[in-house]
């Protein structure tokens, strides 16, 4: 805007000097005031000349009187100014000549050329500043569109937190529900626990005033039974040690074995009977386990064995230890025997000459009693294992001493068992008589459980017509019965009909009282299988697996043979 008026400034002054210009051409060209145009070259020679041309020709004309020259331009305060008819100018400086006019008109026009390329310059640079503006409202808009797609995310995750939070919400009071219900377990839990406590209260005011005096008696952990042990096999030093409080026990007590006087050393498994009441061995077994013969054999032995435990009252305390060698013949039912007093290590563990003891109670659950073993031999000893840490368990005494027994005993009701598996390879043409390869010795851990058998085997009953066989399971030498609260009956297998096939069945029963009207208790039952015809039809020739041991798929040594029968043993409750 400023520029502009600058210009307008300049136009003006510009259009006045102009004005000026052309009035003084014009007053140049009369004489006495009367105009003339001057034309020398229409002078003739010597001819007659008017006044202008006198002047302006004087080479040609005769001199008339001098003509007013054209007016003056005066400028006074900075402004100019026209005086009357002759134009006259005033100035604070001095009058300014036709040849300065003309200058100052050259610099006029320079400063408009100059202002020209101003205006060029200043309208190149609008344009810059438009496209400038265009991008920037461009920007603008680009920027605009991203806040609302964050908006339109932000409102979306808004609204999934806000479901989250409520489900999380719903999900607390479900919680505080359970919390509640957890809470009221608890109350009554330590209702009862009250309870107790005011039941040992009022036994304990029962007791003789001599035991009320002697409070450590009462309370049985002040004076408890400390029982432990060692063992050393072949390698490691050959002993078997037991102390009570710290005392030795039962090293000069003769052991019972099977032996008949016949050699003085105990190898084999040993066993010690602990009375907890006595604090002292009430008796001393010795079963050799390793590899005996004639009277002493691993068949006698572990039958003996399998006597001595079964025989033995749920609660009983008993310490095992090996000495010499007791694992190279120790029947699978005998360990699974052992495994009843609390023993993880004896089924699986011990090795030939291994040292081994163990401090258990008749009916704890796998892993609860206190032992050791330490690690293999070999038969000449040059590697050597070593003997086992010396273990030790303790027990209450005094008016306490009832938990020992009670304790274990619910605690292995409570266990829930592992299921009991038998597989076997073998081929069996068992007929109308016991098949005596699929025979398995398992034990029943809860007097109120029903036992559910899966037996899967290979069968086959040959004929040359039509023909029958029968494959019926027993418990302890008799069929199950049927019991329909219970869900109970008769398991077996029937096959009829033609041909010489080879099928492989899966047999599925559960079974609680045999036909002889026992119930299955708690202890161990034997599995077996008897075959015979069915009554009404021809008896077939029965086959129980498929061995033929050259056959094998695609060369692998490990899957040579036929196929493979199992057993398991559950119990459901």
């Amino acid at each position: 805007a400023i520029m502009a008026h600058q210009v307008v400034v300049v136009l003006n002054y510009v259009i006045l000097l102009c004005t000026l210009l052309h009035t003084s051409y014009a007053q140049s060209r009369s004489c006495n005031g009367v105009a003339d145009p001057v034309s020398c070259s229409d002078i003739p020679i010597g001819g007659a000349c008017t006044a202008l041309q006198k002047e302006f020709c004087p080479g040609s004309c005769e001199t008339c009187s001098e003509p007013k020259h054209g007016p003056s331009i005066t400028t006074k305060d900075g402004a100019v100014k026209l005086t009357g008819a002759d134009l006259e100018f005033e100035t604070l400086e001095s009058s300014i000549t036709m040849s300065m006019l003309i200058k100052q008109i050259s610099d006029l026009e320079r400063s408009l050329g100059e202002t020209k390329n101003m205006l060029n310059d200043t309208q190149k640079e609008l344009a810059m500043t438009k496209e400038q503006l265009q991008d920037a409202i461009g920007n603008v808009e680009d920027t605009l569109f991203d806040t609302k797609m964050n908006l339109t995310d932000a409102i979306e995750d808004l609204e999934l937190k806000t479901g989250n939070d409520l489900e999380n919400v719903h999900k607390t009071l479900d919680t505080k529900a359970a919390t509640t219900t957890v809470n009221e377990a608890v109350k009554k839990t330590g209702e009862e626990i009250v309870k107790s406590e005011g039941r040992l209260n009022t036994a304990i005011k029962s007791v003789s005033d001599a035991q009320k005096l002697d409070r450590t008696d009462i309370d049985g952990m002040a004076n408890p039974i400390v029982v432990e042990a060692l063992s050393a096999g072949s390698c490691a030093g050959n002993k078997f040690q037991v102390w009570i409080d710290g005392k030795e026990v039962g090293a000069s007590m003769k052991p019972i074995t099977g032996w008949k006087d016949k050699r003085s050393w105990n190898r084999g498994i040993n066993a010690m009977v602990i009375d907890l009441n006595k604090r002292s061995v009430t008796a001393r077994f010795n079963f050799d386990t390793c590899c005996g013969s004639g009277d002493i054999n691993p068949a006698s032995e572990n039958s003996r064995l399998a006597s001595f435990l079964n025989g033995l009252p749920v609660g009983a305390v008993v310490v095992f230890g090996i000495i010499d060698e007791g694992v190279e013949n120790l029947y699978w039912t005998s360990r699974r025997l052992l495994q009843d007093f609390g023993s993880r290590f004896i089924y699986s563990h011990i090795a030939y000459r291994e040292s081994w003891v163990m401090v258990g109670v008749k009916g704890s659950p796998k892993g609860t009693a206190v032992e050791d073993h330490g690690g293999a031999n070999s038969r000449d000893c040059k590697v050597k294992g070593r003997a086992t840490k010396k273990v030790k368990m303790v027990f209450p005494s005094g008016k306490l001493s009832w938990l020992s027994t009670e304790i274990n005993q619910r605690t292995q009701l409570s266990t829930l068992t592992a299921p009991q598996r038998k597989v076997f390879w073998s081929y069996d043409g068992c007929s109308n008589n016991w098949c005596n390869s699929r025979t398995f010795s398992f034990m029943k851990y809860h007097d109120e459980s029903v036992l559910k058998i899966t037996w899967h085997d290979n069968f086959r009953c040959a004929s040359g017509g039509y023909a029958s066989c029968r494959w019926d399971v027993h418990i302890d030498n008799f069929m199950c019965v049927s019991d329909t609260t219970l869900g109970t009956g008769p398991i077996r297998y029937d096959k009829w009909g033609p041909g010489n096939n080879h099928l492989p069945a899966t047999i599925q029963g559960y079974c609680y009282k045999i036909h002889n009207g026992a119930e299955l208790k708690r202890g161990f039952h034997t599995f077996r299988v008897f075959e015979q015809s069915s009554p009404q039809h021809p008896h077939g020739s029965p086959v129980l697996g498929w061995n033929w041991s050259g056959q094998s798929p695609r060369g692998n040594s490990l899957t040579r043979g036929g196929t493979y029968s199992s057993i398991t043993i559950e119990e459901v409750f």
